[in-house]
């Protein structure tokens, strides 16, 4: 009898992301998305200096973004006439979700820094 194979420290933070977005519903990601953009606008409307926290919102949409895309490519194969351009969009559309939630992180980690640090430095 064996059980599940447990290895520790292996994972990287990409893995372990993509790995929650694999085990997520639909409805999650699709949840993650939608509420990520329709922050994102709504914060835009209401604060002057929106642009400053629209970071973990954006990456939260793109998370679910990313989730459905790499979900569509690894769990229904595309088959037919077009079938490795649709495929070839969706890979394009993951790498683009990935890149733009790991800068909207980073600047949400950068602010975070500024904010905590404030004039400690000056």
């Amino acid at each position: 009898m064996t059980g599940p194979q447990v290895t520790h420290g292996t994972e990287n933070l990409l893995e372990l992301l993509a790995g929650v977005a694999r085990r997520a519903s639909d409805g999650r990601l699709v949840l993650a998305a939608a509420l990520g953009l329709m922050g994102v606008v709504a914060i835009a409307l209401m604060a002057p200096d929106w642009w400053r926290w629209t970071f973990p919102l954006v990456s939260m949409a793109s998370f679910g973004a990313w989730g459905i895309a790499d979900r569509i490519v690894h769990e229904q194969p595309i088959s037919g006439a077009g079938a490795s351009r649709w495929t070839g969009a969706l890979r394009t559309l993951c790498w683009g979700a990935a890149s733009i939630g790991l800068l909207a992180a980073l600047g949400s980690g950068l602010l975070f820094m500024a904010g905590a640090l404030g004039t400690w430095i000056s």
